[in-house]
C-alpha cells in the first residue's frame, strides 16, 4: 500500500490496516517547496524543468519553480519515493549503480529500491536522503557551491553537504 504525505511533520504514527497494529514512519514535507541543501543553500532541481529520463538531478539557486518541488511517496517499509512535482518521475539512482559517485538522475517510476530512499535526521531540522539499494548516501560531487552541481551517492559521511531541508 502506498500513500502520498504532504504537508505536517516528522514522526511515527501507529496504524491498522489488517490484523495487529504497525508502527510505521512517517514523514511529510511541503510538496509545494523546494528542498535546500545545507552546505550551499541551493535546491535541488531538475534541470531545464525537463521530463526526460536520464536526466542528472543538480542544485540550483531557487527560481520557486515546479522543477525544484518534490514530492514524497512512503512505500510502507520505511523507505520513500521521491518524485519531481513537474513531471511525475522519481529520483534514482542511475542504472542502480552501488559505486561512489554514481548520478542520480529522473526516471520513470518503477518502484525499484534504486528508486527509495531512507530519510535519516541530521542537524538543526536537516536530513540525509540513503538509498535503500545501496546504502549510500546523496551529496553534490566535490561539494560544490555552485548551480549545476550534480547530485550523486557516496559513503554516508553525515556532513552538511549530504543534508536538506524541506523548505515552504
Amino acid at each position: 500500500m502506498r500513500h502520498i504525505l504532504t504537508m505536517g511533520t516528522f514522526g511515527r504514527v501507529s496504524t491498522r490496516l489488517a490484523g495487529e497494529p504497525q508502527d510505521v514512519p512517517f514523514i511529510t514535507c511541503f510538496s509545494s517547496g523546494p528542498w535546500v541543501r545545507q552546505h550551499s543553500g541551493r535546491v535541488l532541481s531538475v534541470p531545464g524543468a525537463s521530463t526526460s529520463d536520464g536526466v542528472k538531478l543538480t542544485q540550483f539557486s531557487n527560481w520557486g519553480v515546479d522543477n525544484e518541488r518534490w514530492l514524497l511517496e512512503s512505500t510502507g517499509d520505511g523507505y520513500f519515493t521521491v518524485r519531481a512535482r513537474h513531471s511525475g518521475k522519481c529520483m534514482d539512482v542511475g542504472g542502480a549503480s552501488t559505486a561512489a559517485g554514481a548520478n542520480v538522475i529522473q526516471y520513470t517510476c518503477n518502484g525499484s529500491n534504486n528508486q527509495r530512499f531512507r530519510l535519516v535526521p541530521s542537524n538543526n531540522g536537516h536530513f540525509a536522503l540513503q538509498a535503500k539499494h545501496s546504502n549510500q548516501c546523496l551529496g553534490i560531487a566535490g561539494a560544490s557551491m555552485d548551480d549545476g552541481g550534480f547530485l550523486v551517492q557516496s559513503p554516508c559521511a553525515w556532513t552538511t553537504n549530504e543534508s536538506f531541508r524541506f523548505a515552504p
